[in-house]
């Protein structure tokens, strides 16, 4: 793919973002592996296993989608599509008002994006808000990226790097494997998080938050207590998401969707 490069756009701890130009005249983002990481062969196979996961999940409205990859002598990299938006995470903590008139419609574009992970035979592993792109012209516009972590659906592990700690469930605490439903329960503590503007486990230091949070034994107060003028059907969904057995859990996001419907 004959690409035209613009300017640096960002840079992370696995890679970095130069803004291009397609053929056709199009910006998108070159995302590519550190130099330095091409031979730390844990990060160079989960960055090269997320790319080829975001192609396979490529079309969907809900996700950044996978314009190309390959890898340029050693270094892998991909071509994604690039959207104006910012992160969740940043239009949380600026306390947007656009946010608060958008909530519901907001979640449900992010529980959008992570059905079509389930319902494709992925996890996506490191749902937070941050992942999320937000886009508020018209109508609001969601698209979830970093499939960095992202794995098939039936490699639960044991594995060491499962995600972000703050929305990680207990089974990835305890047990070091994941399944859909470990998805479910990063999405409701983040939902949560939207609807209280506080966390459903916090205790007085993190890690006795991180503690309450692994518990299996301390759940969460209903976000209702917090936000009585939330829906219920929300904060229904958001308490059983939040179970700390996966047994007991809503097993996916296909499933969290139905529930809303």
């Amino acid at each position: 793919m004959q690409l035209t490069r613009i300017s640096p756009f960002a840079e992370g701890g696995l890679a970095e973002l130069t803004m291009v130009a397609l053929p056709s005249g199009q910006q998108a983002l070159l995302r590519k592996l550190h130099a330095s990481k091409v031979f730390h062969i844990r990060e160079h196979l989960n960055f090269r296993r997320g790319l080829k996961i975001r192609a396979a999940l490529t079309p969907n409205e809900y996700m950044i989608g996978s314009l190309g990859w390959g890898y340029d002598f050693l270094c892998p990299y991909e071509v994604i599509e690039y959207m104006q938006a910012e992160n969740l995470k940043v239009v949380f903590n600026s306390r947007s008002h656009l946010l608060a008139q958008n909530r519901e419609r907001v979640l449900k574009a992010c529980a959008m994006g992570l059905a079509h992970v389930h319902r494709s035979g992925f996890m996506h592993l490191d749902v937070k808000p941050e992942n999320f792109l937000c886009q508020f012209k018209g109508v609001p516009k969601v698209k979830l990226t970093d499939f960095d972590l992202a794995r098939e659906a039936d490699d639960c592990g044991p594995r060491a790097q499962m995600g972000t700690p703050a929305y990680m469930a207990p089974e990835q605490f305890h047990r070091k494997v994941s399944c859909k439903a470990s998805d479910v329960f990063a999405f409701c503590m983040m939902a949560y998080q939207l609807f209280t503007n506080k966390m459903p486990f916090t205790g007085s230091t993190l890690k006795s938050t991180l503690k309450r949070q692994a518990s299996e034994h301390v759940e969460a107060p209903a976000p209702i207590e917090s936000n009585p003028t939330m829906p219920k059907n929300w904060n229904e969904v958001i308490v059983r998401g939040l179970a700390k057995r996966p047994e007991n859990r809503i097993p996916d996001m296909e499933a969290l969707l139905d529930m809303l419907n």
